[in-house]
């Protein structure tokens, strides 16, 4: 039986919205809170996709750009993330 190194498999990289901003008081918090963790995100691992979310609301832009992730992780504070609402 042959073995196959890590090398040798092609693997998909798992296409991540990260969702940020938000109508939310704590919006500034939560952009600020992306701008930290992007770095974070292993590259080799992950297609990020930063997905801004304004201040009124998700726009219809933002809300095509969801659909076309494999995950969506939300980094919003305050009412309407951290209370489930996006969930």
């Amino acid at each position: 039986m042959e073995c196959v190194t890590h090398s040798e498999i092609e693997m998909k990289k798992l296409s991540v919205g990260v969702l940020y901003g938000g109508a939310s008081h704590e919006h500034d918090v939560s952009v600020r809170s992306f701008k930290y963790m992007e770095p974070f995100f292993d590259k080799h691992l992950f297609d990020v996709h930063p997905i801004y979310i304004e201040k009124k609301g998700a726009t219809q832009d933002a809300l095509e750009q969801i659909r076309g992730v494999d995950v969506a992780f939300p980094l919003f504070h305050g009412p309407n993330g951290e209370d489930g609402t996006v969930q």
